[in-house]
């Protein structure tokens, strides 16, 4: 076992066995953020923080169904409350729209859950002409994190958590910023894949610089392991490789249900003894079961690439981080 390993193990070895929704702490008057919460993960985080009564702010693409999930989760909470409000990653001018109306309404920020996604679609663009998957999955997120940075930076120990995937180690950045809208040449999981390494860096860089500036608050990584969510069970059914179809019946088979995937987020969100710029997935093989910190690919601690993709970033979205 290399020196690495063995350190990862005995780290994790001093981890809560076993963390699960009991051990999630209060979250009273503490303000919480989640994008994509009507559906999969972000629904059972929703849920999570309504039932340890957070101020939860749903941010949302469809206002309608969100208020449906709200009545749901108001009925779980003692105290805090549950807004609605409306943003479209794919849309950069509803992604401000979004940050002024939360600033109009709060002046602090506990927790951002950076965590709506698409995964595997047919090639297309967003509104502002991204290809779907880094426009909504990442720069729709960097655009809002950036956009919301004068309140995290007024909100001591506020955590930023990036949703990311294990197709993290299909990502390939270099790729990416050499045809970031991928017109030379797309594959649907390869660019779900870019999105999810480049949602990782994200997280990883933007906690340097909050080191580096003195801003108390934490990045922080996390994947679901193979979770039974309403993106993978949706692309199932009109999956044209037979081979891929094969292979989704043994993930659905090997996956556990959305609930348990969103624990190590929850973990990473709340729990005292997360750790800033860390990865947290799940202990078995990073495939399943309880939070766990995981190993990323090499390319995610990969600095110089991580200043390029966060300097093409802010440029393409217009969005400059002001530390």
């Amino acid at each position: 076992m290399e020196v690495r390993e063995i350190d990862q193990f005995l780290t994790e070895s001093h981890m809560k066995k076993h963390w699960n929704l009991a051990d999630m702490p209060d979250q009273s008057n503490k303000v919480v953020v989640v994008t994509g919460a009507t559906n999969g993960l972000g629904y059972e985080m929703g849920k999570a923080f309504a039932l340890k009564n957070a101020i939860l702010i749903m941010a949302v693409r469809n206002p309608e169904l969100g208020e449906a999930r709200a009545a749901e989760f108001r009925a779980l909470a003692k105290s805090g409350g549950v807004e609605v409000m409306h943003v479209d990653l794919g849309d950069l001018d509803t992604v401000r729209g979004f940050a002024e109306s939360f600033k109009s309404r709060y002046d602090r920020l506990d927790v951002l859950m950076n965590n709506a996604g698409i995964m595997a679609v047919p090639y297309g663009k967003t509104k502002d002409g991204f290809e779907r998957h880094i426009g909504v999955n990442y720069l729709g997120h960097f655009a809002l994190t950036g956009l919301l940075l004068d309140v995290i930076k007024r909100s001591p120990g506020c955590r930023v958590v990036n949703t990311s995937s294990i197709s993290e180690k299909t990502g390939n950045i270099r790729r990416l910023l050499a045809d970031f809208n991928q017109e030379r040449g797309y594959e649907r999981w390869t660019s779900y894949g870019h999105s999810k390494l480049a949602m990782l860096m994200f997280a990883f860089e933007l906690n340097r610089r909050f080191e580096q500036h003195g801003v108390d608050a934490a990045a922080i990584g996390a994947h679901p392991g193979f979770a039974r969510t309403n993106l993978r069970t949706r692309g199932m059914t009109v999956e044209p490789n037979l081979l891929h179809r094969y292979m989704n019946v043994f993930f659905e088979w090997m996956s556990a249900d959305q609930a348990a995937g969103a624990l190590p987020l929850l973990y990473a969100a709340t729990d005292p003894e997360a750790e800033a710029g860390e990865y947290y997935g799940v202990h078995l093989l990073g495939w399943r079961g309880y939070p766990a910190k995981n190993r990323p690919t090499r390319q995610a601690h990969n600095r110089e690439l991580a200043q390029r993709l966060w300097e093409t970033s802010e440029a393409l979205t217009g969005v400059v981080y002001a530390f």
